[in-house]
C-alpha cells in the first residue's frame, strides 16, 4: 500500500512539474490585446490531462505523464472528458468520442443528439456516466443519454423550467450522486416587458430522470454564466467564471433558493483562476492568472489552493 502511495505521489510531482510549463504559457500578449487559453483539467491514477482551445495550437488534448507530455489536436473543441477504466471519453459539441488509453486509437465517434444543431446554446457542455449510460448536458436541447457500448441515443429530454413560455435557458453542467443528477442552467433569453432573465439555477431529477426540484438563484442579487458541475465529498461545486460556487448537497432538497454556503473567488496571493481546475476533498489545483501593476501585465503560473471550510 505504502508502495503504491509513493508511485501515485511521484506521478503527480511529474505532472506537477509539465503542468507549471504550460500554464506559464497561458497567457499572451499580441501589443495591446491579452490572450487566455481555455484550459480545464481532469486527473486519474497516473495521468493528468489538459484539454480546450490555446491561441497557439487551436484545440487541444495534452496527457501528462511521467514520461512527458503528449499532445492531440482536434478539428473541434473538447468541452469535457472523463477516463472510464481503459477508455477515454472526449465530448465535442455534437459528438462523443471514444480512445482506447493507452493507444490513444479512435474507439467511437457518436451523436449526441438527434436535433439539428445551429446555435451556441444548444451544443453539448459536459456529462457524466453512470453505469452502462453517459448523461450529456446539451444546452437548450436539455439532457440526452446515450449508451456507453454501443453510443446509441437512448432518450433526449427537455424539462418544464420555471420561466415564461418563450424564454430559453440552457443546460451547461451535470454531476451525479447515488441518488440524484444534478442539472445546472444559465439564461440565454431576456424578458424586456418583465425585465427577468430566463431561469438560472440547478435542477434536481432521480435516476430516472423524473424531476425533483428546480432552485432559481436570486437573479436580483447574482447570475451565473455557464455553470459547470462536479461532486466532491458530498459538496456540489459550481463554477462560473473564475468563481466556484460550493453548495452541501444535503440541503438542496430543502432549500428554497440556489445559494451557495461559499463563493470561492480569491486565491493565493490575489491570484485569479483561470480555466477550470482540477477539484479534489481539500485542494484545487490548475492554472491562476495575476496583474502586475508595476510592469501592466498578467502572468499565469501553476498552483495549489486549499480553501477552508
Amino acid at each position: 500500500m505504502k508502495a503504491m502511495i509513493a508511485i501515485l505521489i511521484g506521478l503527480s510531482v511529474y505532472a506537477n512539474v509539465h503542468m507549471k510549463g504550460f500554464c506559464k504559457n497561458s497567457i499572451k500578449s499580441e501589443g495591446s490585446v491579452l490572450h487566455k487559453d481555455d484550459i480545464s483539467f481532469y486527473e486519474s491514477q497516473g495521468r493528468t490531462y489538459a484539454y480546450g482551445k490555446s491561441l497557439d495550437e487551436g484545440n487541444f488534448l495534452k496527457i501528462f505523464t511521467k514520461e512527458g507530455v503528449e499532445t492531440i489536436p482536434f478539428d473541434y473543441k473538447v468541452m469535457d472528458m472523463k477516463e472510464v477504466g481503459n477508455q477515454i471519453f472526449l465530448l465535442q459539441p455534437q459528438n462523443l468520442m471514444v480512445l482506447d488509453k493507452e493507444t490513444l486509437k479512435l474507439e467511437g465517434l457518436y451523436k449526441t443528439t438527434h436535433q439539428y444543431l445551429e446555435k451556441k446554446h444548444q451544443i453539448a457542455r459536459e456529462f457524466e456516466v453512470l453505469g452502462d449510460q453517459i448523461f450529456i448536458a446539451h444546452g437548450s436541447f436539455g439532457l440526452s443519454v446515450l449508451d456507453k457500448k454501443t453510443g446509441e441515443i437512448t432518450k433526449e429530454a427537455i424539462f418544464n423550467l420555471p420561466h415564461g413560455p418563450n424564454q430559453i435557458s440552457q443546460a451547461t453542467g451535470i454531476a451525479i450522486s447515488k441518488e440524484h443528477i444534478y442539472l445546472s442552467y444559465d439564461n440565454v433569453t431576456y424578458n424586456f416587458g418583465t425585465k427577468k432573465r430566463a431561469f438560472e439555477g440547478l435542477l434536481v431529477l432521480d435516476h430516472e430522470l423524473n424531476k425533483l426540484k428546480a432552485l432559481s438563484i436570486k437573479q436580483n442579487r447574482e447570475a451565473l454564466h455557464e455553470p459547470s458541475l462536479s461532486i466532491v465529498d458530498g459538496k456540489l461545486y459550481s463554477q462560473n467564471l473564475g468563481h466556484i460556487y460550493v453548495y452541501p448537497t444535503k440541503n438542496i432538497l430543502k432549500a428554497k433558493n440556489f445559494w451557495p454556503k461559499r463563493r470561492l473567488f480569491k486565491f493565493n496571493n490575489e491570484s485569479q483562476l483561470l480555466g477550470k481546475p482540477i477539484i479534489k476533498k481539500d485542494k484545487l489545483k490548475g492554472c491562476f492568472s495575476k496583474y502586475n501593476p508595476e510592469r501592466d501585465s498578467f502572468s499565469a503560473f501553476f498552483d495549489i489552493f486549499i480553501p477552508k471550510f
